[in-house]
């Protein structure tokens, strides 16, 4: 009698499976069976040596992938931390943070720079400090909120002017301070304004006068001066408020833009008023 023989399907068997099978399935199950192996099966893939990583790391930021640079710099990073490199990853990785947009992340990475390789332990310490400053001030919110990363981000340039007033970025972070006090200068004006609009002229004096105080070079001080002025007259303080036009008339007129024909009609209307 012939004997019945089983035949079993036959299996079609991926290339693909059998590259994932030798790279990973089979060095995973020796490594499990046979733990004596595993450093010589980690020979045949030996790791990225730390100049080619960075290499690819920064390769990608010069290209603008910043997000894939994000990536490829944490894990130099991480597995390359004693390195002579490993300043200047951190430097682009906050740099990729930045252009990202992701301000916090960028100005914490630029803290570790500055904290773990002060000047001159890194070349990018200087710039680094500069950078601080800007991604600090990237998060400050519009003039009629709260001004305290304002009020941070001008301390930080300051200091970088104190420190390095000869660097080339010494300039931009004396504009930068300019813009932050402009910033402070519009919160404080504001305020004035919603105070004066409330009709309560004495609080609105005290922001108005706050401004040209601390601001004295500033477009918007003039504009403080013409409400602080305006508040004197609905105060019917006429010789107070005379005094605050015609300081105004003898500065820059050209500056004081729509103000001009009003301080002219302030100043017609105080003249009737006194001859009164």
């Amino acid at each position: 009698m012939q004997k019945y023989v089983r035949r079993l399907p036959s299996l079609k068997i991926s290339p693909y499976f059998i590259i994932f099978a030798y790279w990973f399935l089979i060095p995973g199950i020796a490594v499990e069976l046979f733990p004596g192996c595993g450093s010589r099966l980690a020979k045949l893939r030996p790791a990225t040596p730390p100049q080619e990583k960075f290499d690819q790391a920064k390769a990608l930021f010069d290209k603008k992938k910043y997000f894939p640079a994000i990536e490829a710099f944490k894990s130099f990073i991480f597995e390359h931390p004693g390195t002579e490199m490993i300043d200047r990853a951190i430097y682009y990785l906050a740099e990729s943070y930045y252009f990202t947009k992701d301000y916090l992340l960028a100005e914490n990475e630029y803290r570790n720079l500055l904290r773990d390789f002060p000047y001159p332990r890194s070349l990018f310490s200087i710039e680094t400090q500069f950078k601080l400053g800007l991604a600090i001030y990237k998060q400050s919110l519009p003039a009629e909120l709260d001004q305290a990363k304002t009020q941070e981000a001008e301390a930080e340039f300051h200091s970088f002017v104190e420190t390095y007033p000869d660097h080339p970025l010494a300039s931009k972070a004396q504009t930068m301070i300019e813009d932050c006090k402009s910033k402070l200068a519009t919160k404080d004006l504001k305020n004035g304004l919603l105070y004066f609009r409330m009709h309560d002229y004495s609080a609105a004096l005290l922001y108005f006068e706050d401004v040209i105080e601390n601001f004295p070079e500033s477009k918007i001080s003039l504009e403080a001066q013409y409400f602080k002025g305006f508040c004197f007259f609905q105060q019917k303080r006429w010789g107070d408020a005379r005094t605050v036009f015609l300081n105004l008339k003898s500065q820059d007129y050209n500056r004081l833009g729509n103000y001009k024909n009003k301080i002219e009609e302030f100043l017609f209307t105080l003249q009737k008023k006194q001859i009164e």
